[in-house]
């Protein structure tokens, strides 16, 4: 052989063949074939069974193939997006009892999204932030304030769903005050982190700490801060608006009037749900291998630097 071609051998890098474990090769394929046995209605453990084996036995592995390393991630957002349809009719899991409802679906969405912010601070940065959560109660709280007639004083209505327009207080669309919830929250963030940001290790743990159970104290006796009924204590702040979607699918899509029955309103509030948490996850990659994103991960790796 010529030298040449040789030394280009020699750069090349070896090919090699990749082959997947043939349990993920079975729970890839195998899964979304026993939800379509439960959308059926017969999803027998015996079928499931056999196709587990017959996918581990058969199906070549995926990430030889092209766009092979994204087959596990649509695959898991494929079986969360049908969870609303086949739920109903998956059997009862032993010990565990039954799958979570949809209901149930939507509030581990909240906290998903709730985790993911936090792994910034601690995952991205490597600060313990112990208070982390209450950030969260003040956006919970912006919510009810201008989602309810606990300012019964004014009246400003914009979008609030299920309302009359003589109801007092404010009531504007949830989507509009949800990005409000999130500018109250950042602000709050800023106002309390210049001065925290100052101390370091268990410092910074034991003040944020400090934080987060000052602020049940503020919400128990807020009914009179400052003079003013701000949380209305231990009682909350409630009935507060119904999300909802208003004529939009009715009008604009062209959905039928009914649609926004109780089933599949549930089934929209699941979807919102967890289009805000894919949302929050793609956001959280671009805001990692952004610039600041790298300066957060240099100050996990070295803070004095």
């Amino acid at each position: 052989m010529a030298p040449g071609m040789q030394a280009v051998r020699d750069r090349a890098p070896a090919l090699k063949r990749q082959s997947m474990p043939r349990a993920k090769r079975a729970a890839i394929v195998g899964i979304p074939a026993f939800f379509v046995l439960a959308i059926t209605g017969s999803a027998s453990l015996g079928l499931i069974v056999a196709a587990l084996i017959f996918f581990a036995l058969y199906i070549p592995a995926w990430d030889v193939l092209p766009l092979g390393k994204w087959i596990v991630p649509l695959g898991v957002i494929l079986i969360a997006v049908l969870y609303p349809v086949y739920q109903p009719n998956l059997f009862d899991v032993l010990i565990f009892g039954n799958f979570p409802s949809v209901d149930t679906g939507v509030t581990m969405m909240i906290f998903i999204m709730m985790a993911l912010g936090l792994n910034i601070v601690v995952g991205y940065a490597g600060l313990l932030d112990l208070g982390y959560v209450a950030f969260y109660a003040m956006g919970a709280y912006t919510v009810a304030w201008f989602a309810s007639q606990h300012f019964s004083n004014v009246n400003v209505h914009a979008g609030g769903v299920g309302t009359a327009p003589s109801t007092p207080g404010f009531h504007i669309s949830i989507w509009i005050v949800l990005i409000i919830a999130g500018v109250f929250a950042t602000i709050g963030g800023i106002l309390i982190g210049f001065p925290t940001l100052r101390l370091r290790g268990d410092y910074l743990a034991i003040v944020t700490l400090g934080f987060g159970e000052i602020m049940p104290q503020v919400a128990n006796n807020g009914d009179n801060l400052l003079g003013h009924n701000i949380t209305n204590g231990p009682q909350g702040i409630n009935p507060i608006d119904p999300p909802g979607f208003g004529d939009t699918l009715h009008n604009a899509v062209g959905l039928p009037s009914d649609y926004l029955s109780s089933t599949n309103s549930t089934r929209l509030f699941y979807w919102t749900a967890l289009f805000l948490v894919l949302f929050t996850v793609f956001c959280s990659a671009r805001l990692r291998d952004s610039r600041l994103g790298r300066a957060w991960i240099a100050i996990r790796e070295d803070e004095t630097a």
